[in-house]
């Protein structure tokens, strides 16, 4: 009941965007800047060695629907914001949405957001730099120079504490 009530505050809200009188941009700009917003929450940050992420829990709505093992209330949930944010376009604009306009407007759905956090990998090689190594979700190391480096590093970390162990005994 919560999550409904702050989309139905932020759909109240659509018109004090300053987006410009195109109904569609209007569209376009409130499915990415806010509701994707309100659903995937501040993003997570990811190590630069491993790739995986640091932290337990996301900060998200998503982050607390994680506890449903029911997807079908989550798919209703997805049915749900559609047919606010249409409801809403034609009531102030007249503009008729279809789910292929919310798919073209960028719409994360919470189903997606869901299987993306189960998949997720925590990090794993405790070698991370809380200060300065953190890469943000939205902006992952695309560059092989820089990641293959770390990886190798990593890896080589790996081996050399496995050799240590075993000739110690």
């Amino acid at each position: 009941m919560r999550f409904q009530q702050k989309i139905i505050e932020k759909i109240n809200e659509e018109s004090a965007y300053k987006t410009g009188r195109i109904p569609k941009r209007r569209f376009r700009f409130f499915i990415k800047y806010v509701i994707n917003r309100k659903v995937t929450g501040r993003g997570e940050q990811i190590c630069n060695v491993c790739g995986g992420v640091l932290g337990e829990r996301v900060k998200s709505w998503m982050g607390f629907f994680m506890v449903i093992t029911d997807i079908q209330q989550i798919r209703e949930l997805d049915k749900w914001i559609r047919k606010e944010v249409s409801q809403h376009f034609y009531r102030k604009y007249k503009l008729r949405l279809k789910k292929s306009d919310f798919k073209k407007a960028g719409l994360i759905t919470l189903e997606q957001e869901y299987y993306r956090l189960r998949k997720r990998k925590s990090c794993s090689c405790g070698k991370c730099n809380y200060s300065s190594g953190l890469i943000n979700d939205s902006n992952p190391v695309q560059d092989t120079e820089v990641r293959q480096p770390l990886c190798w590093n990593f890896i080589c970390n790996i081996i050399e504490r496995i050799f240590k162990n075993l000739f110690a005994l």
